[in-house]
């Protein structure tokens, strides 16, 4: 054996067997700058999981708004072939700030003639049954403009929803035009029957 070949060997086997050697790779891990970027990359992954599962409440909370008008709407159809009209949206039990139509925030149930037999109970808004819709978010309205006509009213939390009432243009039952009120009404769903 050469004394190049002997070296080596020697060589290796001293420093494999080495305890300085042994401490140095038991202390070797993560540096702070690795520790620090997948600390960030788990950062920014958490934000992006955040803001989607958000924007899907949102989205979940407003499909339940539409489906919980066009329940309503139905009672009301059956209602109205078994009555001839619509129930009344005045008096006490549906007044709300002065205007006489029903809201969410009204006694339980809170369109009073659509008893058990035309629904089984009335739904509330998912955020809040204590708001009016034509305030502030939260909350379902009824209005009966004539006997033979009614509109319901959500407000949607997504403004980019396509059966927002900047989809389908709404007026009041006095003609009026409901965006001429401001730039909250094009968050509206709005179903009507005239």
């Amino acid at each position: 054996m050469s004394a190049k070949t002997l070296h080596s060997v020697l060589s290796f086997q001293s420093s494999a067997f080495s305890p300085q050697l042994e401490m140095q790779k038991a202390k070797e891990g993560f540096t702070l700058i690795e520790l620090m970027v997948a600390i960030s990359i788990i950062a920014i992954l958490a934000a992006i999981g955040i803001v989607v599962y958000s924007r899907a409440q949102l989205l979940a909370r407003d499909s339940r708004r539409k489906e919980d008008l066009r329940a309503v709407s139905t009672a009301l159809t059956l209602f109205y072939t078994a009555n001839g009209r619509y129930p009344a949206s005045g008096g006490a039990t549906c007044s709300y700030g002065g205007s006489s139509y029903c809201t969410s925030n009204s006694a339980n149930p809170w369109i009073p003639e659509l008893t058990i037999e035309y629904m089984k109970s009335m739904p509330k808004d998912p955020v809040s049954d204590s708001v009016n819709p034509w305030w502030t978010l939260g909350g379902y309205s009824y209005l009966r403009c004539t006997p033979n006509s009614y509109s319901l009213t959500a407000y949607l939390e997504n403004i980019d929803d396509p059966a927002a009432l900047k989809a389908q243009p709404y007026k009041f039952c006095t003609g009026a035009d409901v965006d001429s009120f401001g730039g909250w009404s094009k968050s509206l769903y709005v179903i009507t029957q005239m």
